[in-house]
């Protein structure tokens, strides 16, 4: 077990811009907004004169909103707006019906709602006297075409809302931001690897920058910094433990890392970390991760009735190469429990993730919290001393302005189990706001929502989510990917065989080294019906099918070669090119990121140094494999 890790010490704090709307307190009428069904109202405000008013919405025929188009900026950010409400029986005509505050950037015309990102407060309902609403840390990707302020009717509600005294603000990051990128795994230099350390610095405010690092014997160095990627030569150093300070002119400009050497040797005995050129590394051995979500299943306490209650209820070890469970349910099991349950999974070679995760905008979903976070550290100490925990979940489909709590829940585990990988999933490719808050991030994109449109769900989109997180993690940290295997609203159906192996491989060319389905358990798979119908059956058939073609291909776990290996003559044709094992000197695994089928050329190295060429088909969104001698 290590006793320290490191990484980023605390999570940079922000501090609010000058306000950047106009006349929020509607004291020059509607000047400077859009409105739409909301009428000026003198005679009912929270200050000054004058107040919005939306009055019975039901009867409003059109789009009943009003909105604010705020100046933008290049680059991400996090805003916060705070208004004032006063209800008189409004929503009162249904449930989830009301007014609810937004945030949003801009897009371009023709582009999806909310691309840029955007976030929405709760509907508001009822009755009640003026009352603030707060709405913080709204993280929008791309503001650069400006920031829209609103505040809609939801669900065309009776009754009468009044709107006033609505600030925006900027939340301001430091001088600088600092993205850890080498080491790769909790500021930890290996002995066998280089002692430098890397990091990408973007600058906000002008000045001289520099980095300051401090052993734990008292030696110091200083060193220049230009904004970029930036390496840090450590070897001079003879402590164990270091701190890397950032400064712009002299004055602290982004939290501290702390930095920590370690023994190769220690490696191989952690349950897992991350080779130098990212892969996961399962006890010192490369490994794809490959593993399902479930949810449901009663708790039991023998190993026994574990190992019977997979096998009946979920036919969990037919999934040929399964490393990895999350059951989403069992964030509040007890250990007693639990333990019995990782012992028969560890006999089939399968890891646990236990789930201590915030949802949403709430840090633990609907749940009050988990006992992993919890005040008695004995709960994550305990699992953690199993060989059979692979970490914990801490994050699904969060919003980004909870990553400095989820910072904290990760170092209170690394002090808990510092052999405990932690992981979060979001629906949000953007996930740079998380990457000093987890060990590995990932992505879910579910591109079968609804009615099946003309021309067929955009399953391109699996890719393209695996692409985006790829280039925020960058080519040397690991990430994974979750792929859809349920029905997404009864509007939609079942991914086919084929679309579930082509999203497989379309998330796995797009750089990620890991993939779980959601889901055997609730609202999924066990759904289905009772027991194991036909329509189940051959659900999960097609399930089976996409495990034993990814668990034979051990190439997954190899070592990634340049994609500029192979010349493709079709640009809809991506490729990720694997290293080989004995005659096959590599792997190239193509994915038609196109709705078209499509005929493409490749061009490889001979082993005589000359190229030879072949020509292959693809099918819409369509995969090959070539393992070329």
């Amino acid at each position: 077990m290590l006793c320290l890790t490191g990484g980023l010490v605390s999570y940079p704090a922000r501090t609010p811009s000058p306000q950047l709307q106009q006349n929020g307190g509607f004291e020059s009428g509607l000047e400077g907004w859009t409105a739409g069904g909301y009428t000026l109202d003198s005679t009912t405000f929270h200050s000054g004169k004058a107040s919005l008013r939306l009055s019975e919405a039901n009867q409003i025929r059109h789009a009943q909103s009003v909105s604010q188009l705020l100046p933008g900026k290049v680059g991400p950010g996090f805003y916060r707006v705070t208004a004032w409400l006063k209800m008189q029986g409004l929503g009162a005509n249904g449930r989830n019906k009301g007014v609810r505050i937004g945030l949003r950037s801009k897009e371009v015309a023709g582009e999806a709602r909310c691309r840029r990102g955007c976030s929405f407060t709760k509907v508001y309902s009822g009755t009640a006297d003026w009352f603030r609403v707060d709405f913080e840390s709204v993280y929008l990707s791309d503001p650069s075409l400006g920031v829209l302020v609103t505040s809609d009717a939801y669900g065309d509600p009776s009754g009468t809302l009044w709107l006033d005294d609505i600030v925006v603000q900027e939340e301001q990051h430091p001088a600088l931001d600092v993205v850890l990128r080498v080491p790769n795994y909790r500021g930890i230099l290996w002995s066998d690897q280089p002692q430098v350390a890397e990091f990408d610095v973007t600058q906000k405010i002008a000045g001289a920058i520099t980095a300051i690092a401090v052993d734990d014997t008292g030696s110091s160095k200083v060193f220049a910094v230009q904004p970029g990627r930036t390496s840090l030569d450590l070897s001079g150093f003879s402590g164990s433990h270091l701190t890397v300070n950032w400064r712009v002119d002299g004055s602290c400009a982004y939290p501290d890392f702390r930095l920590v050497r370690r023994p190769a040797s220690e490696r191989s005995s952690l349950t897992i970390t991350f080779s130098p050129d990212g892969r996961f590394l399962v006890r010192g051995e490369p490994r794809f991760l490959l593993g399902v979500y479930d949810s449901g299943l009663g708790y039991t306490t023998t190993k026994e009735r574990w190992e019977n209650s997979f096998t009946t209820n979920r036919r969990l070890f037919e999934l040929q190469g399964i490393n990895s469970y999350v059951n989403y349910f069992f964030g509040e099991a007890p250990t007693n429990s639990l333990l019995p349950m990782m012992d028969a999974l560890r006999d089939h070679g399968i890891l646990y993730w236990q789930t201590a995760n915030c949802f949403g905008r709430n840090r633990y979903g609907n749940r009050k919290g988990f006992p992993g976070t919890g005040p008695d550290p004995l709960y994550a100490t305990t699992l953690g001393q199993h060989p059979g925990l692979g970490g914990w979940y801490l994050a699904d489909e969060c919003e980004p302005g909870l990553a400095d709590e989820i910072l904290a829940d990760h170092q209170l585990l690394q002090e808990r189990d510092s052999d405990g990988v932690n992981m979060g999933v979001f629906n949000r490719r953007d996930v740079r706001p998380w990457l000093p808050s987890l060990d590995v991030v990932g992505v879910d994109e579910y591109p079968l929502f609804g009615v099946e449109p003309v021309g067929g769900y955009s399953f391109g989109k699996v890719y393209e989510g695996a692409a985006a997180v790829r280039e925020a993690v960058g080519d040397n940290r690991p990430f994974w990917q979750v792929i859809q295997f349920f029905k997404f609203t009864s509007k939609g159906r079942w991914p086919t065989r084929d679309e579930l192996r082509n999203m497989s491989y379309a998330a796995i060319v797009g750089g990620a080294d890991g993939l779980f389905y959601w889901s055997l358990g609730t609202n999924a798979l066990a759904h289905v019906c009772r027991g194991w119908c036909p329509e189940k059956l051959e659900y999960f058939e097609r399930l089976k099918a996409v495990f034993a073609e990814l668990s034979g291909l051990t190439a997954l776990a190899n070592e990634d070669l340049p994609a500029s290996t192979v010349v493709v003559s079709d640009p809809s044709i991506k490729v990720r090119v694997k290293k080989g094992n004995g005659a096959i000197r590599f792997h190239i695994l193509a994915y038609n990121h196109s709705p078209q089928s499509r005929k493409a050329m490749f061009e490889v190295p001979s082993v005589a140094g000359t190229s030879t060429s072949f020509g292959a088909d693809f099918g819409p969104w369509g995969v090959n494999i070539f393992d070329v001698r």
